[in-house]
């Protein structure tokens, strides 16, 4: 007959007759009393088995004892805390900073591997880039007209600049400059589809400069031309520059096709901080005289040197401001706005008798 121990600690039975402490939890193991019976030998427990499965139970732990073991163990998790946190700063005197928590943008992503999310461009009306862009050539062609210069060539045509005297870029508006910005890209791709026009006049005016030294930048006038037409939409830029005779100096480059957009940004944020101004100075113009002393500001402003064959047609921009002035409760209202009709019809002249100039020095120079 079989002797079987069991542990009281952990319930688990052995048949080792030769081991006398529990294997699992070092407690001396109790011998079971055995019971014959006329089918089988049951032994029976002084402790419950549990429907046959063993009970887990917490092991006494002597966790004083491994302090000692585990202090090392510690000090290298503080130390590695310790050191990759970036945030934790010590001040002069020995104080530590605080911490600076902050939840992550919207461009950080809390997916792994997860594409950076790309920046949102605004989208234009296809309409108002052609606008924009028609004001830019009206704008590019009355300065070349004026000063004779043709579209630059970069280095073996790997770009075109147009080639913008400084006073006049200054003279104008930030809405124009962009509106030039525009016209700039349809122009490129007007070049790259037909290069020889506009070829032959840059060379033109470089031999003028250069004179027998001249070539088309160590290439054939064949390759020249041929990489005029591979010309991308951002292969351009605007150069500035002071114009002495026919040569240009202390260029300068304010926008390019590559960073155009940062440029036009800059119209936005100028136009916000404008309109606030304006809007302020409005209210101090409107207040400064009477209706009846704006009307008669309105009407000298438009009528002061008036003289179509010299371009002169009147201050019709401070005729404007004098007639928004005066308000529409004002008995001086309704004339104010019959002025405003004189003004159009003085700015209309002044737009045709532009675009007649620009048509005929075109006629002249081809």
């Amino acid at each position: 007959m079989q002797n079987i121990k069991y542990c009281s600690s952990c319930n688990k039975t052995f048949t080792d007759s030769s081991i006398s402490f529990c294997p699992f939890d070092g407690n001396v193991l109790v011998e079971m009393q055995p019971v014959r019976t006329h089918q089988q030998q049951q032994p029976i427990l002084t402790q419950p088995l549990l429907n046959n499965r063993t009970l887990p139970r917490k092991q006494n732990i002597n966790w004083k004892s491994l302090i000692p073991a585990l202090l090392p163990l510690i000090a290298v998790i503080m130390c590695c805390n310790f050191c990759s946190n970036p945030r934790d700063s010590v001040t002069k005197n020995g104080n530590t900073a605080a911490t600076n928590i902050s939840k992550p943008s919207a461009a950080e992503s809390t997916v792994p591997n997860a594409p950076p999310i790309p920046n949102q461009v605004e989208q234009i009306d296809p309409a108002i880039i052609k606008s924009r862009a028609a004001k830019g050539e009206q704008i590019y062609k009355r300065i070349t007209a004026k000063y004779g210069l043709p579209v630059m060539f970069g280095w073996q045509a790997k770009n075109i600049s147009l080639l913008i005297p400084i006073k006049e870029w200054n003279s104008l508006s930030k809405q124009d400059q962009v509106n030039l910005t525009y016209y700039a890209e349809d122009f490129v791709r007007e070049i790259a589809s037909n290069p020889k026009p506009y070829v032959d006049k840059w060379a033109q005016y470089v031999k003028a400069i250069e004179g027998e030294s001249f070539q088309y930048d160590n290439l054939t006038p064949q390759s020249f031309h041929s990489q005029v037409s591979g010309l991308c939409s951002s292969c351009w830029q605007i150069t500035t520059g002071t114009l002495k005779g026919r040569e240009f100096y202390e260029e300068t480059t304010p926008v390019t096709g590559g960073n155009a957009e940062a440029f036009r940004q800059q119209e936005k944020e100028i136009a916000k901080t404008d309109k606030e101004e304006d809007a302020e100075e409005s209210i101090d113009f409107a207040a400064s005289m009477s209706a009846g002393e704006h009307l008669a500001q309105a009407k000298a402003a438009l009528n002061s040197g008036y003289d179509p064959q010299n371009e002169h047609f009147g201050n019709t921009i401070l005729a404007r401001e004098h007639i928004k002035a005066i308000r529409s409760n004002a008995a001086e209202h309704k004339e104010a706005q019959e002025l405003l009709k004189a003004v159009v019809k003085r700015e209309r002249e002044r737009k045709d008798f532009q675009d007649a100039v620009v048509k005929e020095v075109m006629r002249m120079a081809n």
